[in-house]
């Protein structure tokens, strides 16, 4: 029979259209595609199938044998089972202490082309909240699918999404109540104090966070402020520090960044306004406009401080942060009969001569009688050592690698 043009490209139109059916995808009644690359995600159909293990670990498998089936689960597989066509997908919980355990597949997508095929399995798994009745016993929480022979794939992964059952309260997680619709408040730091949606025993519920300025402090529990905040007294509440209110609440107030000035910024009670040292700006040498800073003032007992040891001495004691410290015991270094600082050593303990960490020492010494006639016999001088009169000599010493001075004695210059 003799095929008209229109007859012919008809025909060639299905058989395009049939290749495109072929490739769409697997069918979950086991007809496989064609090796066609395909690199969209195709969602895969599935079925539950029967299928149990004894004390399965937790995780996925995919059994794509009836000989890796049978070594897994230790029996045949169920009914419509045939792995000519089918794969089997299976994932576990492994072993919970309870019961109330619960998992599903609730989706599988085939990802990339063939021989670089991926199985994504979503699974949805359900564990039980502080207001369930669940049984006293080991529970195995797990389930299998059976989906279309699925050729090319190299490996296969799980994405568990997992969920804590109310049973009967609101909730078990603050993400599972309503938000807030309650304004936040801008605070005087510049922060905001927002409300924050709870779940307290399955109830929701709200919490407001307070602005510092707005809390309560000291009393008899000793509520302490955030920091950069002073406890002060709350001149509203009716009771007096100053009048025996010994154990009265107070207010947070924002100890501010500086005080003083040209402005005379005021520091909180319980707080002194001194010199900032590091401002260039000298109240003792005609800076009248100085700012300072905000220092807690020491209302608990000066400190009996042992005296020093000789060669040494207190750095940084007196107020700090609102108590009264000795400070550091710092000591010096002896050289001779005096004492090297900090940053220096002993370069020449026989004088004892101090000089900077890295630095030669130099100094002037008077020589004497003694030295001279040592050193014209050193020398093989045949000169009268009578001819030697005192003389000033310029010493140098030399800085060893234990970073101390050699002590040599000086040399005439």
């Amino acid at each position: 029979m003799k095929l008209t043009p229109l007859f012919a490209a008809l025909l060639a139109t299905a058989a395009l259209a049939g290749c495109a059916t072929d490739v769409a995808g697997d069918h979950e009644d086991g007809t496989a595609q064609s090796d066609d690359a395909i690199t969209a995600a195709v969602d895969l159909p599935f079925t539950i199938i029967d299928a149990k293990k004894s004390a399965a670990p937790a995780g996925l498998r995919v059994i794509e044998s009836l000989a890796e089936y049978k070594s897994f689960f230790g029996a045949k597989p169920p009914a419509g089972v045939d792995f000519a066509k089918h794969d089997v997908v299976f994932y576990s919980l492994g072993v919970k202490n309870t019961g109330g355990y619960s998992v599903d597949i609730t989706q599988i997508t085939r990802r990339g082309s063939y021989g670089h095929r991926t199985l994504d399995v979503a699974v949805h798994a359900v564990s039980p909240g502080p207001k369930c009745m669940v049984t006293q016993a080991l529970t195995n929480p797990q389930v299998a699918v059976r989906i279309a022979k699925q050729a090319g794939v190299k490996s296969s992964s799980a994405k568990v999404t997992n969920e804590t059952s109310a049973c009967g309260g609101q909730c078990t997680s603050a993400d599972q109540c309503p938000g807030s619709k309650i304004a936040c408040k801008l605070c005087a730091d510049g922060s905001a104090a927002c409300p924050q949606t709870t779940c307290n025993e399955g109830v929701c519920g709200i919490k407001i966070d307070q602005c510092p300025e707005d809390m309560t402090c000291g009393g008899i529990a000793g509520i302490a402020c955030p920091k950069g905040y002073a406890c002060v007294d709350d001149p509203n509440d009716g009771c007096d520090p100053a009048k025996g209110g010994a154990d009265c609440s107070g207010k947070c107030q924002k100890v501010p960044q500086t005080c003083g000035g040209i402005a005379g910024i005021q520091c909180p009670k319980g707080y002194t306004c001194v010199d900032d040292p590091t401002d260039g700006c000298d109240p003792a040498n005609g800076g009248a406009d100085c700012g300072g800073k905000c220092q807690k003032e020491c209302t608990g007992p000066i400190p009996s401080c042992a005296p020093p040891p000789v060669g040494c001495h207190y750095e940084g004691g007196g107020c700090v942060d609102g108590n009264n410290v000795c400070g550091k015991l710092v000591c010096a270094t002896a050289c001779g009969d005096s004492f090297c600082g900090a940053g220096t050593y002993c370069c020449n303990p026989v004088m004892g001569i101090c000089a900077k960490i890295g630095m030669l020492c130099i100094q002037l010494a008077r020589g004497t009688s003694r030295f001279a006639r040592d050193e014209a016999r050193g020398a093989g001088e045949n000169r009268r050592l009578s001819s030697f009169v005192p003389r000033s000599f310029r010493v140098a010493c030399r800085v060893c690698p234990s970073g101390s001075g050699d002590g040599l004695l000086p040399s005439p210059s």
